[in-house]
């Protein structure tokens, strides 16, 4: 019967997993055969920004790669005891002449700086070499140009110390005209500065950028369409047609901003995206060659490619026609498929309310097994951890108390970057369950000592010091018997924390404290918190050598009388939350 019962329990929900799927997938697969071609001219347009990010990110790339040595020529040239000499004696030749020698060194070994100067600060240049086409050459001082007008030195004095100007992308001028043929340059420009922060002078990199545009020409050859490089002002650095290059410089004043002024409203302002227009579809991404601060503007090009390919035609379609065959063939095999995985998964979900409800039932018992464990664990710490307390003429209150005091001094030394980790919210449980155990060792002291109501001898101190290692020793010896007997690590454990507790205590974070003398960090953090609140605890409530002090007199004895004795982090956090303490201790009396 129940076998009956469950074939028509499998039969009714393979049906209707059937039959709910197929219909709307039969659907969804004759719209999706529908819009095909449409969404296969989205498929190749997708391709094409990804080919054409994919070569933007190559751009950038190669940029930085190439532009970023610059900074450290700069910062060379700097601190050149021969650009100090000239700058300390411009009149010096000697002193040009090895400076002169040294540009002379790094045009010919980078091969990338048109011209490489040093001007004073009025403007003035003081050395100059010229790359020549692969052939440097020093400029005689009396061929040096006053360059007080330009820009670029303009900017470069305004920057703050050990920043540098980066020029936009234009064409080198010479005497006030544009040098032909077209040499594209970017001038980098850095200030030297005295101690006082006065300007001295002014050096100026011209870079070859025209090494930089062929290899923006060489990564875009493999992407199609109209490709070109735009600066921040629309007009074209780099274009298919190279007559309409760099019209900001020129008569002719050729722009894609004059050109195509509603393609570039809508990509101006933003640092990528894709755009449609009458000329096709566009693709932008904005390039930064390198990340300048403190300038008004900084330097950026636009990477542009417009492309046509893309666009549902005759052609596009017969190319595209064999993309539909794969979909006809997979829809007869989808559904023999989708038939079998109705019936098995309508078998599996069958066999899953089965396996719920009995382990609905084990769940439940398992978790009132583990709480009848933990209660009874629980109760079986605090019993042996009170019984040690009545040898001590301290009641369990002391217990409870210590335990509060470590939850909230925990909960607030969590808020300590160092202590985060340490201190998650497993941690704290452990911990506090572990505070009780931090006297267990005082079962071991007799009770001439233990009970002695006057000061103890140097003897009799040493003998209640070892009530440390009694406790650690106890419970070591407790881990070691968890780990045999289980096969597990017992120190994973509040154990663990309840050895160091016991054994470490007493620590001070000058290192004067017993039993091992540890200072600082290398005291578990958990052993200088119950230092804390084991002597905040002692101090404020009546002992069999002493009368209970008030809380100021507590208080100020553990803020401005224990000097070296608590990590002061843990006086920090005491102070933030000293009311809670004394909350607990008026809460938990005696």
């Amino acid at each position: 019967m129940r076998y009956f019962f469950k074939a028509k329990q499998l039969k009714a929900g393979t049906n209707k997993r059937f039959w709910g799927l197929w219909l709307p997938l039969s659907l969804m697969g004759g719209i999706a055969i529908y819009f095909s071609f449409s969404l296969l001219e989205r498929v190749v347009a997708d391709r094409l920004d990804r080919k054409t990010f994919h070569a933007s990110e190559l751009v950038q790339k190669q940029v930085k790669d190439n532009l970023q040595g610059i900074y450290v020529d700069l910062d060379f040239i700097e601190e050149s005891h021969s650009t100090q000499n000239v700058l300390l004696d411009p009149s010096s030749e000697v002193h040009k002449s090895e400076l002169n020698a040294l540009f002379l060194t790094l045009s010919g070994t980078h091969k990338t700086y048109d011209q490489i100067r040093l001007l004073s600060n009025e403007g003035m240049e003081l050395a100059r070499v010229n790359y020549n086409s692969g052939k440097p050459a020093i400029i005689q001082s009396e061929a040096l140009q006053d360059k007080s007008d330009r820009y670029y030195f303009q900017e470069a004095i305004k920057q703050p110390a050990g920043h540098v100007y980066v020029s936009r992308l234009d064409l080198n001028i010479e005497d006030g005209q544009v040098e032909r043929p077209y040499k594209p340059v970017i001038r980098f420009a850095k200030a030297i500065r005295d101690e006082t922060g006065a300007v001295q002078g002014v050096v100026v990199l011209n870079y070859l950028a025209e090494i930089l545009l062929d290899n923006y020409r060489a990564i875009l050859s493999s992407v199609p369409g109209q490709r070109m490089l735009l600066n921040s002002d629309g007009y074209w650095l780099s274009n298919d047609v190279r007559a309409k290059e760099w019209g900001f410089m020129l008569e002719d004043e050729y722009a894609f901003s004059r050109e195509f002024p509603t393609l570039w409203s809508g990509m101006k302002d933003l640092s990528e995206g894709v755009l449609e227009g009458d000329q096709g579809r566009v693709n932008f991404f904005t390039l930064k060659p390198l990340a300048v601060k403190h300038q008004h503007e900084e330097p950026q090009w636009k990477m542009v490619v417009v492309n046509t390919d893309h666009k549902l035609g005759i052609s596009f379609l017969y190319e595209h026609l064999a993309y539909l065959y794969p979909l006809l063939l997979a829809y007869p095999l989808g559904s023999i498929l989708l038939w079998f995985w109705a019936r098995a998964d309508s078998g599996r979900e069958i066999a899953e309310k089965e396996l719920l409800a009995l382990n609905k039932l084990l769940e439940e018992k398992v978790k009132k097994r583990t709480v009848e464990l933990e209660a009874t664990k629980d109760a079986a710490i605090l019993s042996l951890a009170t019984l040690a307390e009545t040898r001590d003429n301290e009641t369990g209150q002391h217990i409870r108390r210590t335990q509060h005091y470590m939850q909230i001094l925990a909960k607030e030394l969590r808020q300590y970057p160092e202590f985060h980790d340490l201190l998650s919210d497993q941690s704290i449980q452990q911990i506090i369950k572990s505070a009780p155990l931090h006297d267990i060792g005082k079962v071991g002291i007799p009770d001439s000592i233990l009970l002695k109501a006057g000061k103890l001898s140097d003897d009799e101190m040493q003998v209640m010091k070892t009530h440390t290692t009694l406790g650690s020793d106890a419970i070591e010896e407790a881990i070691n018997s968890l780990s045999s007997s289980l096969a597990i690590d017992g120190t994973g454990t509040y154990l663990h924390y309840a050895r160091d507790i016991a054994h470490y205590h007493h620590e001070r974070w000058d290192g004067k404290g017993y039993p091992k003398g540890l200072h600082g960090d290398s005291i578990p953090l958990h052993a200088r918190m119950m230092a804390l609140a084991d002597v905040y605890d002692a101090l404020v409530n009546e002992r069999v050598y002493k009368e209970a002090f008030s809380r100021e007199e507590t208080e100020d004895i553990i803020l401005n009388q224990s000097a070296g004795q608590f990590d002061p982090r843990v006086i920090e956090a005491f102070m933030n939350i000293k009311d809670q303490f004394w909350e607990i201790k008026t809460k938990y009396a005696d």
